[in-house]
């Protein structure tokens, strides 16, 4: 998928998205909705365009035009959308190369949302993990355990830092953080399934099973 950007030929991120370009039909509601910017910069227009660029899957331009809200209108909500469509770009980015620059627009707008209300707990969580694969990863894990700290049954944290423990085959621990999650949210069915694959790395095959068949069901 090929990057937006506010220096591209109008139209160009609407008709060319790499392996995956828009249809001729969501082309061509892009181009209707961005007709609407013919007067100059609108938010309404930009958040439209960004809305349905997320709609058709392609997340870094979605994450762009959500930027540009935020720049027009610079308010906490904004900036935590902004935020939230660079992380969604970020974990469907293939490859170092494509998901640290998506990283760092994340933090950015994450931190900016925080820093007008910092009870954006998600958004610290998710910003967390943008870390993990940069060269101060324990930054990311330090964060995660703040929030614990303040919300033990925090599930997004729990969720992140179980999947952190996977990683690093520390089965155990994330066995661990799954069953907080699914004891406190039996609803849970994410993190059924990572704690069925948890207990079965740690050798527990009939529990992993049972929990497999209720996520089956």
């Amino acid at each position: 998928e090929k990057s937006d950007s506010v220096s591209a030929p109008a139209g160009t991120e609407a008709v060319t998205h790499g392996s995956s370009p828009l249809l001729p039909e969501q082309a061509a509601e892009i181009a209707k909705l961005k007709s609407g910017l013919a007067a100059g910069p609108d938010a309404g227009v930009f958040a439209a365009v960004s809305d349905a660029f997320f709609r058709f899957q392609k997340f870094d331009s979605a994450a762009v035009y959500a930027a540009k809200v935020a720049e027009l209108q610079p308010t906490a909500p904004n900036y935590l959308k902004a935020g939230d469509r660079y992380y969604e770009a970020y974990t469907f980015a293939v490859g170092s190369e494509k998901s640290a620059p998506l990283g760092v627009k994340t933090r950015e707008f994450y931190q900016k949302a925080l820093e007008l209300n910092p009870n954006y707990t998600m958004a610290k969580a998710n910003m967390a993990m943008t870390y993990v694969n940069t060269d101060n990863p324990m930054q990311g894990i330090m964060m995660l355990r703040e929030i614990l700290d303040e919300d033990p049954t925090n599930e997004i944290a729990l969720f992140n830092m179980g999947v952190l423990s996977m990683r690093s085959n520390q089965y155990g621990r994330a066995v661990q953080r799954f069953s907080q999650i699914v004891t406190n949210n039996p609803g849970n069915i994410k993190a059924k399934f990572y704690l069925a694959l948890s207990l079965l790395e740690t050798g527990k095959q009939e529990e992993a099973r049972k929990l497999l068949d209720e996520v089956k069901d």
